[in-house]
């Protein structure tokens, strides 16, 4: 029993230190050492007697609920508290969307709405100039392949459909016949100005297309390729009134205009001796300058020699019929005049001027 009420004290001291412990932390380590030292004396001096008083201990010593003191965990609430993931709440502020980016948030990067996608034109973004994957331009050049002239080229974009241009080569004896990627063609492959599509598939490309040529027995006199620095200002392919009021289509007008600074028509052309004969039929035109009393005439010649003249023509004259040998011949000029020299103007049509093989 003396060991029990010994135990029993010693276990008051420890809890009333304890107290006084965590009320006043400046107590000294002396003060608790020495605790120690008595709980261990006091053991010591009961230990002759636990043999005795097991039995009794056994019996009648109540165990207390708690041996050792729970210690609670204070807060310094001095400290400030800190939200590890804090919700914000703000104003959404967006960029401008973009062709490949939607509006964002400048602040949070949230997303409103969808790209704006490209805006292609002729192969670039109108927006952000970036360049269409799928964009394919190329250019078609004309050869006059012996011929002679000018065609311009033609710019076509792929999977749409664009003609090709007007053909403007001529060659002498010969009538086109159309166009051809094969220089040394026999047939056509195009038409003129036919509308085409998709002739490459690469970017940037260049298609050259070939005249091709068919010979003639008959051949127009305005295909023949002029004279280098020749006057040649005979008006073809023209629609005109005779004096008659009759309308005659696809013919040569030829001005005498009159006056010292004044140049009439003449044109002076290449047959390279291919021909045997020149002929047209010349008509009286519904005209101002061709009048009641004109003495008009219409010359030929042949490498600079004159080897036809026309009968005097004014607005009342009928019309007259041609067909002048020209064998041989490396060149034909044809030419406007007058017989008078008081009568200073003059105007004449001349209708399927051509030459024969």
């Amino acid at each position: 029993m003396k060991k029990i009420l010994s135990l029993l004290l010693v276990l008051t001291l420890v809890f009333t230190l304890a107290a006084c412990n965590k009320d006043n932390p400046s107590l000294s380590d002396t003060d608790t050492s020495t605790t120690q030292t008595e709980t261990e004396s006091t053991d010591t001096n009961d230990t002759q007697t636990s043999e005795t008083d097991t039995d009794e201990s056994s019996s009648d010593t109540e165990t207390p609920s708690s041996s050792t003191p729970t210690s609670i965990p204070t807060t310094n609430t001095n400290k400030p508290t800190t939200n590890s993931n804090p919700t914000s709440t703000h104003t959404h502020i967006y960029s401008a969307a973009t062709c490949s980016e939607p509006k964002k948030c400048k602040i949070c990067s949230a997303i409103n709405g969808k790209a704006l996608g490209h805006n292609y034109e002729n192969g670039m973004c109108k927006r952000c100039s970036a360049k269409d994957p799928n964009y394919v331009r190329y250019t078609i050049i004309y050869n006059a392949n012996g011929g002679w002239g000018e065609t311009k080229s033609s710019t076509h974009i792929y999977n749409e459909s664009r003609a090709l241009s007007k053909n403007g080569f001529r060659k002498a004896g010969y009538t086109f016949a159309g166009w051809s990627t094969n220089q040394h063609a026999t047939s056509a492959h195009y038409t003129n100005t036919q509308t085409v599509k998709n002739l490459t598939k690469t970017n940037g490309d260049t298609i050259t297309l070939y005249a091709i040529w068919k010979k003639s027995q008959t051949y127009a006199f305005e295909d023949l390729m002029p004279l280098e620095d020749s006057i040649d200002n005979i008006k073809f392919n023209q629609t005109a009134l005779d004096s008659t009021g009759k309308t005659h289509n696809n013919v040569a007008i030829l001005t005498y205009p009159g006056g010292v600074y004044k140049k009439a028509s003449e044109s002076e052309r290449f047959t390279s001796g291919q021909f045997t004969k020149i002929k047209g039929t010349i008509i009286p035109i519904s005209s101002e300058l061709l009048e009641a009393d004109s003495q008009t005439v219409i010359y030929i010649y042949a490498d600079g020699e004159k080897i036809y003249e026309s009968p005097e023509m004014n607005k009342y004259s009928s019309s007259e019929a041609f067909e002048v040998d020209i064998s041989g011949a490396n060149t034909i000029k044809i030419r406007i005049g007058d017989r008078q020299y008081w009568s200073p103007c003059g105007e004449l049509i001349i209708e399927n001027l051509i030459l024969v093989r």
